[in-house]
């Protein structure tokens, strides 16, 4: 039988400013905090110059997820 461990969904976000960034941030961790959502894990912030980058992971369907890379 199938039994799944781990699973999560990666993301590669972009935003227009770095403020516009760090709000999606505390918004996710005030939704995380009030037990609404599960709490997201931070993988990479970016700039290539003209977008803010932010690469996150979720979990999947409550799965668990690793701590570690």
């Amino acid at each position: 039988m199938k039994k799944v461990h781990y699973a999560w969904i990666e993301q590669v976000l972009s935003f227009d400013s770095d403020f516009e960034r760090e709000v999606y941030l505390d918004r996710q961790r005030k939704l995380s905090d009030h037990r609404k959502q599960a709490m997201i894990h931070v993988i990479a912030l970016g700039y290539d110059g003209e977008r803010y980058t932010l690469r996150i992971r979720k979990p999947y369907n409550s799965s668990p997820m690793l701590t570690t890379e």
